[in-house]
């Protein structure tokens, strides 16, 4: 796979086709149901950033050394983000936080005796219980109840994603 990545006769855009369809889609496997913490994030995004710069000719290289000065410069030539630019794929926690969202919705409209719709919407009976809908309004920036009530329609829910994600995507 990696010869494939990063072998330069191929079409970038291809490439990409293939690293979001191959290893995207493991990297982000479990996470629209159980949303990853930020240092579980970290660690996906360092995967995927390490993927990308595979894919970019010069991905690896480092930035020369100050003239006079002994030590070594270990900064890279390329920013991650400017790396994503390169390949022109989506940052991977936007992704996940978007496949989470995706998830949630779907849930919420679900028939009302789904077992999952059950959980999402039961009542603390528990002392330490962790709303969920507390980590989903924060996702969206809108309050917890704007957030129950967005994801009930299918139609409303598609465009907040798209004004938050700002893009195009047909697989909403």
């Amino acid at each position: 796979m990696k010869k494939v990545l990063s072998d330069n006769n191929i079409n970038m855009k291809t490439r990409k086709k293939l690293m979001e369809a191959c290893v995207r889609s493991r990297l982000a496997y479990g996470t629209q149901a159980c949303f990853p913490k930020e240092k579980q994030m970290r660690k996906l995004e360092s995967c995927w950033v390490q993927h990308l710069r595979y894919m970019v000719k010069g991905g690896w290289a480092r930035q020369p050394s100050p003239e006079g000065v002994e030590e070594e410069c270990y900064k890279y030539l390329y920013r991650n983000r400017e790396i994503e630019e390169i390949v022109g794929t989506m940052p991977l926690p936007y992704f996940i936080e978007k496949q989470h969202l995706k998830y949630i919705a779907h849930i919420c409209r679900s028939p009302n005796n789904s077992i999952t719709k059950k959980l999402l919407f039961a009542e603390a009976s528990k002392q330490y219980y962790r709303d969920p809908w507390i980590c989903i309004a924060k996702l969206l920036h809108v309050s917890t109840d704007q957030a129950k009530a967005s994801t009930q329609s299918r139609s409303g829910f598609t465009e907040l994603l798209r004004h938050l994600y700002g893009e195009e995507d047909s697989t909403l």
